[in-house]
């Protein structure tokens, strides 16, 4: 991948990244040492804010990486340099931005997006998006995910949506799966499994 991001900003990414890491290490030592409990939930009320303010200084790197389209460089920097989930420290998903909800040894945050107008009474106010985590098999670079995953990706999550949302008239919609990255991906009727996909689990 050409490098579009400079070094100087490269190396702000790093820092962020590692204030997060430093958190989520102190963190870890007190969910061993007293466990999950009420002091957990005291560490994390005392760090809360300055973890949310290491995001959103990477947030504001992350926008301007997609003004200049090198968002896939920006993501791969954030994962290699190691973010930490804090979900399990009690830091809530919600208060992730969206760009966060990605592990790529683990597994990464996809949105299907539906639009559309709906003619039938049971679709009315379905439109939206609707977040899914994708837990992968293999540590993964979303710009070279080749076509054959992506749509192994697209079949998993829209599986798992229609499985949790019926919808009456589905020729009224468009829907669609869209990757961390921003790329949108599809679901193909000629599917080929990589094995990729390990499972695929939202908590709406």
């Amino acid at each position: 991948m050409t490098q579009k991001i400079p070094h100087q900003v490269r190396t702000r990414i790093a820092f962020h990244v590692t204030q997060l890491v430093d958190h989520a290490n102190a963190l870890n030592g007190v969910e061993r040492a007293r466990g999950n409990g009420h002091i957990l939930s005291l560490e994390m009320a005392d760090r809360k804010q300055r973890i949310a303010a290491a995001f959103d200084k990477l947030t504001e790197i992350h926008e301007l990486a997609v003004k200049h389209k090198s968002t896939d460089e920006f993501l791969e920097l954030v994962v290699n340099a190691g973010i930490p989930d804090l979900k399990p420290f009690g830091f809530a998903a919600s208060d992730l931005p969206s760009w966060a909800h990605l592990h790529a040894e683990t597994g990464f945050h996809v949105t299907v997006q539906v639009e559309g107008t709906a003619t039938d009474p049971d679709d009315e106010n379905l439109q939206g998006e609707y977040p899914f985590w994708v837990k992968v098999t293999r540590p993964i670079k979303f710009a070279s995910l080749t076509l054959v995953e992506k749509t192994e990706i697209a079949k998993a999550v829209l599986d798992e949506f229609h499985n949790r949302q019926g919808i009456e008239v589905l020729e009224d919609f468009e829907i669609a799966v869209v990757l961390p990255n921003g790329d949108g991906i599809s679901e193909d009727d000629e599917h080929e499994t990589t094995h990729l996909v390990g499972s695929v689990q939202c908590d709406w």
